[in-house]
Formats: structure tokens, C-alpha cells, sequence
């Protein structure tokens, strides 16, 4: 169905209908006022790689150590150095093999972070792995919609996580533009200093976009979080595969997902608009929609990308 179409067919089904009849809606206070928060709880197969497994891979890369590219690498493993404890004993690398095992034993993972940064940037696989040295309960699936891509408000802000075999899913809605402190309020207020950002194009879009909305309302909150950002990867693992790497085209080949009835992302400030001149709810459903299948499907994501790796 097209997007004009879907819309007016929300407008005619929602026409007697207020934001009280949206399920599973309350109220939430926040240092910065009430907010309309949605939650849900569905089923997830969810599974991220031993943090053993994750140090093995780590281990097990000599190219951590500067100066050792791939051929570098294949050789001094037919020599018989295998992990950076073997490259320890190495006359040239054995001093720097010392100081990188120790830093990613420490597992601190700032510094490891830093450290594959440093020698491979944001997108290696490696750094898709440094997730796992996290509690799964620490990961937080993060999604923005906008009324704009520069200094619009935030409409909704929806975030989840994972508790054994659920995902939960809270999504904060503006009923009007006056609430938008109070929806940036209610996330910060949720997440704390070991959480762990999963977005699609987070780091360039969302959080980025919430650090302005919070300078300008002058609230002293900082986003500072390690941040793990499903588009860089996805562009790596699949780019060479998919005519495109957005994340409906990632939903149909990896998940075997196609969506219905859904409102594409450049129509969201439209119905949002609608809803507001004429205070129907029908055109916020799909909003909604949309963004808790989002950020559902970012954890899936993840979930298959960390055990293709293997």
C-alpha cells in the first residue's frame, strides 16, 4: 500500500480514537516532566558470542601488533607463534605482544576499543566482537525518529533490551512538540555507564542528533558509550553482496523479513504532522511500528552476524 493511501485509511480507522486507546501506554516521570512511554515484550533467539570466544579471537590476531600485516602474520605462524602469548617470546615483537595481551586481559574494553580502532578502525569484524565482552542485559537497541535530519525535534525514541528469551521494547512519544526534553530525559534516565549502543547509522544520525536536541535545550546529559553501529558492518560483511545496505534490504536477505504496511523513513514527518493538525492517532501507528521493528531488528541482526562469524 502506498504511503498517502495508508494514511488516509489510519485517519478513517482511528477517527473516534484517542492516545489512551494505544496498548500498553503509561505515563513516566523524568526530570524534565511526564512522557508517553509504549512497551512491549516479544519472543527473540538471541545469541552473542562467548566472552572466551570473543578473547580467543582477539588472542589469536597477531596483526594487533604493530608492524605485522597478513603476510607478516602467515609467516610468523609457520614459525609457530600462534597467539600474542607465543609472540611474546619473538626478539622484534615479544615487548609490544606483551603490553597488547595485557591491555585486552585487562578487559577494559575502552582500551581494547581504542586499540583495534587505532589499528583497524570502526567497522573490522573485530570490533563487531568487543559487544560480547559486555552482559547481553548491558546492550541497548537504540532508534530515533526525526522531524527532520538537522535541528527538528525528536519524535520518538525507542530503545530495547534483552532479558533471556524477550527482547523489551520502550518507546517514548511526543504527544506534543512541548515533550521532547522529557522524551530525551526518559532514555538518558534509563541507560547508565556500561551500556552499550546498537544502532543503524547511529553514529552518524542518532546520537549525534540527540547530543544536539540536548545542547539545545541545554540539558547536561553526555553520550559517551561504546557504541556498536550495525550499518558499518553490514556494509563490510554484505556490500560486495546487496544492491543496497539499508536495513529493510538487510531484514529480507539476513532474516528472511519482508515488512507490511509500513511507513518509509522520509514519510515519518508527514504523519507525525498529520497527526498534529489533526489530533487522529491513526497516522502515529505505523511511527510506532516502524521503529519497534527497528530496533527488534537490530538485535536479530547482531544476534546473525556474531554466529556467521563463528
Amino acid at each position: 500500500m502506498d504511503p498517502l493511501t495508508l494514511k488516509q485509511m489510519l485517519l478513517e480507522k482511528y477517527q473516534n480514537k484517542s492516545l489512551e486507546d494505544l496498548n500498553n501506554l503509561k505515563l513516566v516521570e523524568t526530570s524534565q516532566g511526564e512522557v508517553l512511554n509504549i512497551n512491549s515484550t516479544s519472543k527473540i533467539e538471541f545469541m552473542l558470542k562467548s566472552q572466551n570466544k570473543a578473547f580467543e579471537c582477539l588472542l589469536n590476531d597477531l596483526k594487533l601488533v604493530k608492524g605485522i600485516g597478513e603476510a607478516k602474520e602467515k609467516k610468523l605462524k609457520r614459525d609457530g607463534y600462534q597467539t600474542l602469548e607465543d609472540l611474546m617470546e619473538h626478539p622484534r615483537f615479544g615487548e609490544y605482544a606483551e603490553h597488547i595481551l595485557n591491555l585486552i586481559c585487562s578487559a577494559d574494553t575502552k582500551n581494547i576499543v581504542n586499540l583495534l580502532t587505532d589499528r583497524y578502525g570502526p567497522s573490522h569484524p573485530q570490533m563487531l566482537n568487543t559487544c560480547c565482552f559486555s552482559e547481553v542485559e548491558d546492550l541497548v537497541f537504540m532508534d530515533i525518529e526525526t522531524l527532520g535530519l538537522k535541528n527538528r525535534p525528536v519524535i520518538l525514541l525507542g530503545e530495547a533490551s534483552i532479558k533471556g528469551n524477550k527482547i523489551m521494547v520502550n518507546q517514548y512519544l511526543l504527544k506534543d512538540l512541548t515533550d521532547e526534553p522529557a522524551v530525551l530525559a526518559a532514555h538518558l534516565e534509563s541507560i547508565n555507564e556500561e551500556s552499550v549502543y546498537v544502532t543503524f547509522n547511529g553514529r552518524s544520525f542518532d546520537v549525534p542528533y540527540i547530543r544536539d536536541r540536548l545542547d539545545y535545550y541545554n540539558l547536561p546529559y553526555k553520550l559517551e558509550h561504546h557504541h556498536i553501529d550495525l550499518l558499518l558492518f553490514s556494509r563490510r560483511f554484505y556490500g560486495s553482496k546487496l544492491a543496497n545496505c539499508q536495513l529493510t534490504t538487510l531484514e529480507e536477505y539476513l532474516l528472511d523479513m519482508e515488512r507490511v504496511d509500513d511507513v518509509p523513513g522520509y514519510m515519518v514527518p508527514d504523519f507525525y504532522k498529520t497527526y498534529l493538525e489533526t489530533g487522529n492517532i491513526g497516522p502515529l501507528i505505523p511511527i510506532i511500528d516502524h521503529n519497534r521493528d527497528d530496533i527488534i531488528s537490530l538485535a536479530r541482526i547482531i544476534s546473525f552476524m556474531l554466529q556467521e562469524q563463528g
